[in-house]
């Protein structure tokens, strides 16, 4: 009898050891995102260089979203953009790749545009527009003007004193 009452100890606590374990994958670490308040788009694309899943969606340096999957669709790439629900976009946005620094990584940024009332996309929609690699330069024009000079003067006075350094080492010899 004791064996008996000893074996349904045993399986009751492992069933509810299961059901814990489950309880705490699917509340703590959201798994397959069953209670996520997001929603997605999609974009077709010709060239994803640099971007994979997770890469973080940004509005002025705002996290507002992630990509969710990259999969392969009519010869195109499909590219599912996951956004928090109370993130619009709106038609006119553009979607850029950007670069942070020159080997940085890449994330999506949303140019913001003014018309926005009523013209949004909706969950599920697909944006007919490219992801735009950016092309912000390094050093924007204006910045560049400003220190050009200073350049020039600290490359001509390098110039000169490895001018002097190998004159001073000739007449070592």
């Amino acid at each position: 009898m004791e064996k008996i009452e000893r074996k349904y100890k045993l399986i009751g606590g492992v069933v509810v050891s299961a059901l814990v374990l489950i309880a705490i994958v699917f509340t703590k670490q959201n798994l397959w995102g069953l209670f996520e308040n997001r929603y997605s788009l999609y974009v077709y694309s010709d060239d994803v260089m640099g971007v994979n899943e997770a890469t973080p969606i940004k509005v002025n340096g705002y996290e507002v979203g992630q990509v969710k999957s990259i999969d392969l669709h009519k010869n195109k790439i499909l590219v599912e953009l996951s956004f928090e629900d109370d993130f619009i976009l709106g038609r006119s946005d553009r979607v850029y790749t950007v670069q942070t620094g020159v080997f940085g990584v890449r994330y999506l940024e949303i140019d913001r545009q003014t018309d926005q009332i009523g013209n949004n996309y909706e969950p599920g929609d697909t944006l007919y527009t490219e992801l735009i690699t950016s092309s912000k330069p390094l050093i924007d024009s204006v910045t560049w003007e400003r220190i050009e000079p200073s350049l020039k003067e600290l490359s001509r006075t390098i110039g000169k004193a490895l001018l002097e350094y190998g004159e001073s080492v000739d007449r070592l010899k």
